[in-house]
């Protein structure tokens, strides 16, 4: 015996074929590594470079976390310092007020002019560079921030722009 469809039956099952077959050939990767590596910066530039732009929200947010990983970084490199004598008194309070800091603030005027003060500081930058010189450590993914650093002066003019 024989079978009978419609035309708009046939359409449906070809549809849901391929469907199915899309459903196949997607293909998915799985980022895996310690927190801050860069998991999340190479799908964003995987997403910028091949998908949609992001949009205002998700624009704010990634600001928000690129605010939050230069003050974890500027607090690890901190953390390191043993020996405050050799700093001026300006470096000292730059890093009394970067201790004082809860990390996941958002880069305000004050704190930004302290991460100036201490990036300007030759010491600083020798620890700093040190931490990312010794592979063996995790902290190695810090050499990135050096070009942030580098450019703090013209991300704070844009700043200053916006208002």
């Amino acid at each position: 015996m024989g079978c009978c469809a419609s035309s708009e039956q046939r359409q449906t099952t070809t549809e849901n074929n391929e469907n199915e077959v899309k459903k196949d050939e997607t293909n998915k990767l799985l980022f895996l590594g310690p927190g801050g590596c860069g998991k999340s910066t190479l799908f964003k530039q995987l997403r910028q470079t091949f998908g949609s732009s992001f949009d205002k929200t998700e624009r704010e947010l990634l600001g928000e976390h690129i605010h939050t990983y230069v003050i974890e970084t500027v607090s690890y490199v901190v953390s390191l310092i043993d020996d405050r004598s050799k700093f001026s008194k300006e470096v000292q309070d730059a890093i009394e007020y970067m201790e004082s800091l809860k990390v996941r603030t958002i880069l305000a005027e004050n704190t930004i002019a302290h991460i100036k003060i201490l990036w300007n500081d030759p010491t600083f930058k020798a620890i700093f560079e040190e931490e990312v010189s010794n592979e063996a450590e995790v902290y190695t993914f810090f050499f990135t921030l050096v070009f942030f650093y580098r450019k703090s002066k013209p991300i704070d003019k844009k700043k200053k722009r916006q208002r």
